[in-house]
């Protein structure tokens, strides 16, 4: 408008366009979802059907399907829908850590909580963590607080680390990786150290 008043042609270019397949830019924020929550039910089956397992083999089993889980992630998203071209090992290291972390996040809890663990997973990581991660709607146009919050919890973290993945190859930053591994080394240690005061938890 105030450009047609002076008299002045103004042309608008996006240089970082929507990829074809995802015209609301919505697909990210539906992978780390899926990621998120593959994450912490992964967790809950193996203390369903795995409990007999030591505490280091429940770490590794958690690792296992986080990397298999993430890899099917990316085949569907990438390869089968064609909703987004993803950089293959970048986005599936992003997801398979997101997944690993969630599902350590649950570990965590029922650590600490037992059978109750299941509300403060959902509350975190989706509840609170969903809403605010930027996915959806970006961190500027959050209400303060859920802006603020977001980016130091994994889903913000990991829908950062695969913006900058997809649009912005080449300038990846450090710390959504950091935010993801703080959470993901600090919940497996909670575990590790509750185990070992209490065997029998």
């Amino acid at each position: 408008m105030a450009a047609a008043r002076i008299g002045v042609r103004l042309t608008v270019r996006d240089i970082k366009p929507l990829q074809r397949g995802d015209p609301r830019g919505l697909a990210l924020f539906y992978i780390t979802l899926a990621a998120v929550v593959m994450g912490f039910i992964g967790a809950v089956q193996l203390n369903v059907h795995a409990g007999g397992l030591t505490p280091w083999q429940r770490i590794a089993a958690v690792v296992t399907y986080s990397m298999l889980g993430a890899l099917a992630i990316v085949a569907i998203v990438d390869w089968v829908l064609g909703a987004l071209i993803l950089p293959i090992m970048e986005s599936w290291f992003i997801l398979a850590l997101t997944m690993f972390a969630s599902g350590m996040v649950f570990t965590m809890f029922d650590t600490l909580v037992g059978r109750w663990a299941m509300l403060p997973t959902w509350g975190l990581m989706v509840l609170l963590g969903n809403p605010s991660s930027g996915g959806a709607v970006s961190w500027p146009l959050l209400p303060s607080p859920l802006g603020a919050i977001g980016r130091w919890l994994p889903p913000g973290a990991s829908v950062n680390a695969q913006h900058t993945a997809v649009y912005f190859g080449g300038h990846q930053r450090l710390m959504p990786f950091l935010v993801l591994a703080l959470w993901a080394l600090g919940s497996m240690a909670v575990f590790l150290i509750l185990r070992e005061r209490r065997p029998g938890s």
